[in-house]
């Protein structure tokens, strides 16, 4: 067994529980089933777009949102990392709002019908400078949506002269929660804002002060998540009233009504000094207990760019079990895009490294400490294509796989770029799975690669995708580096279900085992089931008939020369039933028993 793999074996059972899905090798790296070895691009032709966030369709179709030359820039990537050319105009949509001079999202979410809801700044130059609040929803096919808000669009302005929507939130109501901020009038002061919405793009005036949340304490709201209890908390920058320096993490908890909770931290604020210099918090994360991890910038002496944490806990008190004294500074020198809790309570931050335009994932464990089992001593440093870029977004799949989303400069123009990581212990790359129909038998092929300790594939069957059993055993090829082929003829399928499914239990040396997705076949036979005993016969065959529904049918028995012999026709109960046939006047021989209109042939024997 390799050291590497003897290093990572610990991670196995737990990181398999949570994720139960494609197995992969070492975590941390890409999966290279995914767009060009494990990444995908998008030009928009002669234009530069930035990219802002990112979100996945139940299909597992990404949809990135951004801004190009002071529009709203979206573009979908099917989930193997293609182009989506059914979305938008070959996979990509442009549009602002009327009268705008500058319109960009910053965030992005998926209703449970498909419409795509973005959220970011809408500019208007009047007698000031202004910004304001920019929502806009989509169908899933990438055109405006005329019944929400003005044609698609919803503008909310503070009669301050800058706003901005940072993160959406969909309620299991399909109401739409935004955070962000706002700047007052003449710049005096700076308020976390949250904005509730109906399905419609109407103000939920039940919410808050006709809609909205208001918190005055100089902060930058950036990031907004629900609690277990449904409270809401959003956090970000808050300008210090005790020192002199630019920031602290800030955070407050909100109750769903849209007041602030008193009863968290402070009168329902939080502030966080890591040191007498700026810090710039990001992000929110929520553990299963309800303790809270914020992220972000934290400035080291002279260098700016650490990746900075500190975790409290639901009442709002820094948990000092975190890190030192509840606070994590890593020299990792990079800015911090998004945050991920594993169910193994291991903590994810995606951003990008200061210099070399690279995607940066670091792994920390539950207490702060760096994980020493992912990517090199719990990083992650992947090199983009062109000459520079950076991650702006990044989501889990349903399936535990890590998707990481910004810009690459290619050709000189900004083109969005997505990123698929394997946080999977188990030590093979399953590239592709398929089941089809051949003849009367099922026919499984899969393609792997990076096998390493990988001892065996066993194929597991159900009726109904939920109880499997084994059928098959295939053995690893037992080499690393390549691609091999594998397939499997299931010769007997089950003969009266209309739907089968087929799984790989992939097993390594040790018996540690993943799954495969599942793959479903629809069978197309007959619904009727027939099976002759005794055979051989002498005076009588019986028959034992299963149907999912009453019906006729017209038996033949056919001599081995091909003479119809005898003729009967049966009525067949629904369920399961038993018919007899009179054979003693038949010579004794070998026979046929024929079913017309069904492929049923059967052969027996009378004695």
């Amino acid at each position: 067994m390799s050291k590497l793999y003897t290093s990572l074996k610990g991670m196995v059972v737990l990181m398999l529980m949570l994720y139960g899905g494609v197995g992969f090798g070492q975590p941390g790296t890409l999966d290279v089933s995914f767009g060009n070895a494990g990444i995908a691009t998008m030009a928009f032709n002669s234009l530069s777009p930035y990219s802002s966030a990112i979100a996945i369709q139940n299909d597992g179709k990404m949809v990135l949102c951004g801004g190009i030359d002071s529009v709203n820039a979206i573009g979908r990537f099917n989930a193997n990392g293609s182009i989506d050319s059914s979305f938008g105009v070959n996979g990509r949509f442009t549009f602002k709002a009327t009268g705008s001079k500058n319109c960009f999202s910053n965030s992005i979410a998926i209703q449970p019908d498909g419409k795509i809801v973005l959220g970011g700044s809408v500019e208007y130059i009047t007698s000031q400078y202004i910004t304001a609040f920019f929502l806009a929803r989509l169908n899933p096919n990438g055109a405006l949506d005329s019944t929400f808000g003005s044609n698609g669009i919803v503008i909310n302005d503070f009669t301050g002269n800058f706003s901005r929507i940072k993160q959406i939130l969909l309620t299991t109501n399909d109401k739409i929660l935004v955070g962000g901020y706002k700047v007052n009038v003449n710049n005096q002061g700076l308020t976390f804002c949250i904005g509730k919405y109906k399905t419609d793009g109407s103000l939920d005036s039940s919410f808050g002060i006709a809609g909205f949340a208001q918190i005055d304490h100089g902060a930058h709201g950036y990031d907004i998540k629900f609690t277990s209890q449904g409270k809401i908390l959003i956090g970000g920058d808050m300008l210090s009233i005790s020192q002199g320096h630019a920031s602290n993490f800030g955070l407050v908890q909100i109750n769903q009504n849209g007041f602030v909770d008193s009863t968290f931290g402070t009168n329902g604020l939080v502030e966080t000094d890591f040191a007498d210099t700026s810090e710039g918090a990001r992000l929110l994360a929520v553990q299963s207990d309800d303790k809270i991890i914020l992220a972000g910038d934290v400035q080291v002496g002279s260098t700016y760019e650490n990746f900075g944490l500190v975790r409290y806990k639901s009442n709002g008190m820094v948990d000092s079990s975190f890190g030192l004294n509840g606070k994590v500074i890593d020299s990792l020198h990079g800015y911090v895009s998004a945050i991920h809790i594993l169910n193994n309570g291991q903590i994810l931050v995606t951003g990008n490294s200061k210099n070399g335009g690279k995607f940066k994932i670091a792994a920390y464990n539950s207490d702060g400490t760096i994980t020493t089992n992912f990517g090199t001593n719990g990083i992650v440093l992947t090199t983009l294509p062109g000459s520079g870029g950076g991650s702006s977004d990044s989501k889990m799949q349903a399936d535990g796989k890590l998707v990481v989303a910004g810009i690459s400069t290619i050709n000189s123009k900004n083109n969005f770029i997505v990123a698929r990581y394997s946080l999977s212990t188990f030590p093979l790359n399953l590239l592709t799975f398929t089941a089809k129909r051949a003849n009367n038998t099922n026919l499984l092929n899969w393609t792997t690669a990076q096998e390493v300790n990988a001892d065996r594939f066993e194929i597991e069957r159900s009726s109904n995708g939920k109880e499997f059993s084994k059928i098959g055993i295939v053995s690893s090829q037992l080499s690393a580096g390549s691609i091999h082929k594998y397939s499997y003829t299931d010769n007997s399928p089950l003969t009266t279900a209309h739907s089968l499914y087929y799984r790989l239990k992939m097993l390594d040396r040790d018996g540690q085992f993943t799954y495969s997705p599942i793959r479903q076949l629809t069978i197309n036979h007959s619904t009727l089931s027939i099976a002759i005993f005794p055979n051989p016969a002498k005076d009588n065959l019986q028959l034992q008939l299963e149907s999912d529904k009453q019906k006729t049918i017209n038996l033949q028995v056919v001599s081995q020369d091909g003479k119809v012999v005898l003729s009967n026709q049966v009525i067949v109960l629904q369920g399961a039933s038993l018919q007899n046939i009179n054979i003693n006047k038949l010579v004794s021989g070998h026979y046929f028993l024929k079913v017309i209109g069904e492929k049923t042939v059967l052969k027996f024997e009378k004695l």
